[in-house]
């Protein structure tokens, strides 16, 4: 473990930031390998102290430490420091799993040095723990209990987080609410043309995140899974928001039935707008764009021999509302009629809302 954290050091892999290296291939190996014995020497004698708290050392070289971040990134979901890991910084994943095996083996030292009965009841009350987090997460949904509430705030937050307890758990509520897809527009223009040029030659590219065709690599389908927990992230937006008196929303509902095109909102047809909450806004869609325009930028010329630089990113949220039984199946309640079944993938239960758009200095 060791010998990876010097190796990346010697051949200059970056300290900041995610950007992949050569030698991340050959410093992850070794790091793996250096787990991999500690984990063996444990095996071998597992009640030996000595053992689990090498196997802590080891796992918190490859998990890494550094200075705090610089101040004025505090909002920055990857604020610039200085870290020095076993695991390359590309590498985060296996970097955050490396930190768990770290507290694993302080866990296993003071398990050696504790007697059983202490041992016993530490095992009680973290099973209590868990399982209460998980009932928590169940009832969390609206409307929320006040002892779901508190606990949730006080107590299990971080570690629900952690083990993406809160969502995950939600499913075996009565109502787990939309999934959600991101659709991106990214914006080219021709290298060299300025912003303010309205006769500039453009192109955009709509990417949407997940789909089955492009992500669901591997039999599990972990990367699809791992994409569609992405789009989780940016679900958070503020539950209070304006509404019309009666007055101006009769106006603007005979206004919107008068349009020739416009985007229905089946389920909620007076929300038109939802806007995310700060941590959303100023963290996490600046990291989406930041990542978009690295992964989708155009360095090589097209067949007319023109580059194109990303100017602007749109980020678009998108509910997929769940289809009914009664759409599903095709019947029409206040008719008492049958109907037109709906497919769970019909285009209407699709619901677009627009997040933000960032330029260049924001990516």
């Amino acid at each position: 473990m060791a010998v990876a954290l010097v190796y990346g050091l010697v051949v200059g892999a970056p300290l900041q930031g995610f950007d992949p290296h050569r030698g991340d291939g050959t410093r992850a190996l070794l790091a793996c390998i250096g787990l991999l014995v500690t984990g063996c020497a444990v095996s071998m004698r597992p009640g030996w102290f000595g053992g689990w708290l090498c196997a802590a050392a080891a796992a918190l070289i490859g998990y890494g430490v550094g200075m705090p971040p610089p101040a004025g990134t505090e909002w920055y979901l990857a604020p610039p420091r200085n870290w020095f890991a076993g695991v390359p910084n590309s590498w985060d994943s296996i970097q955050l799993f490396f930190g768990v095996a770290c507290l694993i083996g302080i866990i296993g030292t003071a398990w050696t040095r504790l007697p059983r009965r202490a041992v016993l009841t530490l095992i009680l009350i973290g099973a209590a723990f868990h399982f209460a987090g998980i009932f928590s997460a169940i009832t969390s949904p609206a409307p929320t209990p006040f002892l779901t509430d508190q606990y949730w705030r006080r107590v299990a937050r971080q570690y629900l987080q952690f083990a993406y307890m809160n969502n995950a758990y939600q499913f075996y509520s009565p109502d787990p609410g939309p999934a959600s897809e991101l659709w991106i527009c990214v914006d080219y223009r021709p290298e060299g043309t300025k912003d303010d040029d309205p006769d500039a030659p453009k192109e955009c590219a709509w990417i949407y995140v997940p789909t089955r065709s492009t992500d669901y690599k591997d039999p599990l389908g972990l990367a699809y899974y791992r994409r569609l927990s992405l789009t989780e992230n940016v679900a958070q937006y503020h539950r209070s928001g304006y509404y019309l008196p009666p007055n101006e929303a009769t106006q603007v509902e005979l206004r919107r039935q008068k349009e020739d095109q416009r985007i229905p909102r089946y389920g909620q047809p007076q929300v038109q707008r939802i806007v995310p909450i700060d941590l959303v806004a100023r963290q996490v869609l600046p990291s989406y764009a930041r990542h978009l325009a690295k992964a989708y930028a155009r360095p090589e010329p097209d067949e007319k021999g023109i580059r194109w630089d990303v100017k602007g990113i749109k980020i678009y949220r998108t509910e997929h509302t769940i289809v009914t039984p009664d759409q599903f199946v095709g019947f029409d309640s206040v008719t008492n009629t049958r109907v037109t079944p709906w497919s769970p993938y019909n285009p209407a239960l699709y619901m677009p809302y627009y997040q933000g758009e960032f330029d260049l200095a924001a990516t």
